[in-house]
């Protein structure tokens, strides 16, 4: 049955795009960017329909449905399976984009490919075709045999658009605290080239993501510790006692890059960022306070055991 208002592709695409161009020019973001992350939504339905309890939304993706508008645009859908190794992901995967919701959405996938920064990732290409013609291109990047040290939280579709006829679906995301020390330990690990040097981070995506929640979320430290200490164990490495960010032309010029996806970031140069996530990062990092962070003051407050957790 074709959704109820709209007869064919071509109406709903039309439709889409109406409703899409204002929120696109309210945003201060291309209408295609918008159009891919639509794209992104209704292959999460059929992901978090088909299997829900299989899955946990990470990433750049898990961003824009728990912060909106503030996060920067992302190129690809990160997810984390929960129930097996990574074949079994890409299997499931497939399965769950056959999922048939009567919205004339198909989407086609092609063979994964490893990782080469990631041993448990695999990144697999799609392509999103509303009727016979291509809607968008993007890429799902599969993780698994991750520990969460927090807990996971429904989060809405990344595009706020109700369209008739058309089913959405909560997802479950990734938890915030382990969202965080995930990019705070990827700007921190090193990678050996082949000459045996160690190569510095070039996450410089991750250093302005830092700087969104900064202005977005509350935390506690305590939580933060933990996943900060679990995340480091799995990769092998030490953590600083302070942000150590890279502040030479290639990361000004790489971060000068980033920040063009998100129109709506504060920090649009690589000093202002780095100072207002050590403001957020560095107390736990050198473990000097207990508290909950207060993002409209960019600053970390005391708290005691009594006092309730905030709504």
């Amino acid at each position: 049955m074709s959704p109820d208002r709209y007869a064919d592709p071509q109406a709903l695409r039309s439709a889409i795009a109406d409703r899409l161009r204002p929120l696109a020019e309210e945003r201060g973001i291309e209408l295609s960017n918008l159009q891919r992350q639509f794209a992104y939504d209704r292959l999460l339905s059929r992901v978090f329909t088909s299997d829900p309890d299989r899955w946990v939304l990470k990433g750049g993706t898990a961003m824009l449905a728990r912060i909106g508008p503030e996060a920067r645009h992302t190129r690809d859908v990160d997810l984390l399976n929960r129930d097996g190794g990574l074949e079994e992901a890409e299997r499931a995967l497939h399965v769950a984009a056959r999922t048939d919701l009567e919205d004339f959405f198909t989407f086609t996938l092609g063979p994964g490919r490893h990782l080469t920064e990631a041993v448990h990732a695999l990144r697999v290409p799609v392509d999103a075709h509303l009727g016979v013609k291509r809607f968008a291109e993007f890429h799902v990047d599969l993780v698994a045999e991750l520990t969460m040290t927090g807990s996971t939280e429904s989060v809405p579709p990344l595009v706020p658009t109700e369209i008739p006829g058309l089913e959405r679906t909560t997802y479950i995301a990734y938890p915030l605290v382990d969202h965080i020390a995930d990019k705070v330990c990827a700007l921190h690990e090193t990678h050996e080239r082949v000459s045996g040097l160690q190569e510095p981070s070039s996450r410089y995506r991750d250093l302005a993501d830092l700087a969104v929640f900064a202005h977005t979320v509350k935390v506690d430290a305590r939580d933060l510790k933990v996943a900060l200490a679990s995340e480091a164990t799995r990769r092998g490495m030490v953590l600083p006692s302070r942000l150590t960010v890279p502040t030479d032309s290639n990361w000004s010029r790489g971060y000068a890059r980033v920040v063009r996806d998100a129109p709506r970031l504060r920090e649009r140069h690589l000093e202002t960022a780095i100072a207002t996530v050590r403001l957020f990062i560095d107390p736990v990092l050198d473990g000097s306070l207990e508290g909950r962070w207060n993002h409209d003051g960019l600053h970390w407050e005391a708290t005691t055991d009594a006092e309730p957790e905030p709504a």
